[in-house]
């Protein structure tokens, strides 16, 4: 299988289709360089109309170099009227006219025609076109559709603000998007990477190819990598003989620039990854649609490269040879050495069955007539929010919108009979209770129910020195109730009294994937004459360090999240344990923690904790350090460092760092 080409968006574009090459030029100063362009061998849907590609594999002997040249928005109506000025020695030149588009589509549909149907995409293929080119195997190949609408089905276009695709395409721009799970692209096409580039060109002979066959094309500059771009058909013509058609539209300007290539892959943001020929007008478009440009990623320098290497091998090391690949559980309590030794010290958790199976709670508390009874009088803390999720990060619905904040519940001291009924059974829809004080309130509020279990835990205060718990505290949520990522300076001691706990555990050393960020502090206040929750930030102003990563995004902005926070999301997976009624759970100091609950047949879940001061020893300067660690922090700019723990400039993973290399060694060879 021989090279045809065909244009796009101008320049130069073979279609690897057949024996022989078509190859066609138009004159355009914003024109894009040459590229050679090879058509998926499979149509847009099968026959359960589920999008899908395939490379036509070659069936002879690898071509070198073939050529093709596309079209501006402005230019390409020129090509009707276009001539051939290029003597045609071997009765190849054509051209470029949609009347010659036809000849080709029906040529491939002819028997003459040599295609090679199939669902996957053909490594041999890909092969070939890198090594026509001498191209490196990391540089990523674009594809090309011959409608807007045609996008939807290789990568993620939900989050795009309404009409931008329609305003920048058709025309001489490339947009970087991402693949997403759902793409009709095959694994095998760029390897490695989650995103792609899409051109629709403005070019009525190159869409009508594509309509014509009903397939999608990919995309490489035509010249030889490191190469000159040709200008002219004159410039390749001693490749003639290995084309079957040479489509003339006449010479480009020996000043003819590329397509301008814009990423989009995060939401609510551009990156222009090369000005090419329509920066302005692109840039006009984007900031029309509200989109904000990204700082610019910086390239993959020595130093940032080591970073990222130590840092991130860090991760790896300390679960190979500390952590393992799960939360280890004991069958009985261990003796203060052995707790000391094997998990204080390494700063490792665990979960101990049969440690407080001599509690009256286990069989007491489970019954909520006996608490309501022997708590008739105490008067306790109730926590509402909306939604259950206390101390997270919510949207502030009033200005400045779209700010996120830190927000706290709303707290009211209510005898603990009417807030238990409004924790298993709420009032009004959205409103959650939880009792979840804190601050030592075990001893404080709930000082009824001392006698029924432990006040210290005896193992746990004779290995961490001797000195009694900071801080006891009672814990009474439903399955509403959540807590969401963050780290204590405490040892801490959960044990589960009722139902279940379901804990997301990150060690210290992974502080970087849980994008620290100072927030605003905001307060909810509620109503009970309107049933409403306000939220309003406090006065004076303070901000709150807290973690920014949601690890459970509904399915509407999994998409979004996933790329807001790839270290997190790319990395290694948390740990996840479950911590049953009767066990404890041993949560080192400093460990990113999330808690989620199943409540148990009364609908609600019942847990108690003890704070034992940690040592600020040599660990804790080990974290300050560790956090205090930017990657790329000597060349960091434009990112306020006072307010990230990680600048979400450096929040890469190493797919975002081969696409822009990719991207970079494209640039070269357009």
């Amino acid at each position: 299988m021989k090279v045809a080409a065909t244009g796009c968006n101008g320049g130069y574009n073979a279609i690897k289709v057949r024996p022989g090459a078509m190859i066609f030029r138009h004159t355009n100063p914003r024109s894009r360089l040459p590229q050679l362009v090879f058509p998926f061998s499979e149509a847009f849907f099968n026959h359960n109309g589920v999008p899908k590609l395939g490379f036509v594999p070659f069936l002879t002997h690898k071509r070198h170099l073939g050529l093709g040249l596309g079209f501006s928005k402005k230019m390409s109506s020129s090509m009707e009227n276009c001539h051939v000025d290029v003597q045609n020695k071997l009765e190849v030149v054509r051209p470029a006219t949609e009347v010659y588009a036809q000849e080709a589509i029906e040529a491939l549909k002819a028997g003459k025609v040599i295609a090679v149907p199939t669902d996957t995409l053909s490594l041999e293929a890909v092969s070939s076109i890198y090594e026509m080119k001498g191209r490196k195997h990391t540089s990523p190949l674009a594809i090309c559709v011959g409608d807007v609408s045609h996008i939807q089905h290789f990568t993620v276009t939900e989050y795009l603000p309404h009409g931008l695709l329609d305003s920048l395409l058709p025309g001489p721009v490339t947009v970087i998007l991402r693949r997403g799970e759902s793409s009709a692209l095959e694994k095998s096409l760029n390897p490695g990477l989650d995103s792609v580039g899409i051109r629709v060109p403005d070019c009525n002979f190159i869409r009508a190819v594509a309509r014509g066959l009903g397939k999608a094309v990919a995309l490489t500059s035509a010249n030889l990598s490191g190469q000159p771009s040709s200008l002219c058909i004159k410039d390749f013509e001693n490749l003639w003989n290995r084309c079957a058609y040479v489509y003339d539209g006449g010479a480009l300007p020996s000043n003819g620039a590329g397509s301008t290539i814009v990423d989009l892959t995060r939401p609510g943001k551009y990156k222009i990854l090369r000005p090419g020929s329509a920066r302005e007008e692109t840039l006009a478009i984007l900031e029309k649609h509200s989109l904000v440009e990204e700082a610019p990623m910086l390239k993959k320098s020595g130093m940032m490269e080591k970073q990222v290497r130590l840092i991130e091998g860090l991760w790896g090391e300390v679960r190979e040879l500390s952590l393992g690949n799960r939360i280890q559980r004991l069958h009985s309590a261990p003796t203060p050495l052995q707790f000391l030794r094997d998990y204080v010290s390494p700063n490792k958790p665990c979960i101990i069955s049969n440690a407080i199976s001599h509690w009256p709670a286990l069989t007491l508390w489970p019954n909520l007539s006996y608490l309501s009874s022997s708590l008739s009088d105490s008067i306790v803390s109730l926590h509402l929010t909306p939604d259950g999720r206390a101390d997270s990060l919510v949207p502030l619905e009033t200005p400045p919108k779209e700010e996120t904040c830190f927000a706290s519940a709303h707290v009211e001291r209510v005898p603990f009979p009417c807030a238990l009924d409004l924790v298993l059974k709420p009032e009004r829809k959205n409103l959650v209770g939880y009792l979840q004080q804190q601050n030592d309130c075990f001893q404080e509020e709930y000082s009824e129910l001392a006698s029924d279990c432990d006040a210290h835990i005896p193992w746990a205060t004779e290995a961490l020195g001797g000195c009694l718990p900071e801080a006891v505290n009672l814990w009474i949520g439903n399955h509403s109730s959540e807590t969401s990522f963050h780290k204590d300076h405490y040892e801490n001691l959960y044990a589960v009294v009722s139902g279940e706990k379901q804990f997301l555990l990150l060690p210290p050393t992974d502080v970087h994937r849980m994008y620290i960020k100072e927030y605003p502090a905001a307060q909810y206040s509620y109503s009970s004459d309107t049933g409403e929750f306000r939220l309003e930030l406090e006065k004076p102003q303070r901000y709150v360090p807290w973690c920014s990563v949601n690890p459970y995004p509904p399915p509407e902005t999994k998409e979004i999240e996933m790329s807001k926070f790839p270290l997190y999301f790319n990395g290694p997976k948390p740990f996840h344990c479950t911590v049953k009624a009767g066990e404890i759970l041993y949560l080192p100091s400093m460990w990113f923690h999330h808690v989620r609950q199943s409540p148990d047949d009364n609908g609600c879940t019942i847990a108690i904790n003890y704070w034992y001061d940690m040592q600020f020893d040599i660990k804790y300067a080990y974290f300050n350090f560790l956090q205090s660690i930017h990657y790329g922090s000597t060349t960091l700019k434009n990112y306020d460092t006072a307010k990230f723990t990680l600048s979400d400039g450096f929040c890469i993973d190493a797919n975002e760092l081969e696409a822009e290399e990719a991207n970079q060694e494209e640039t070269k060879d357009e």
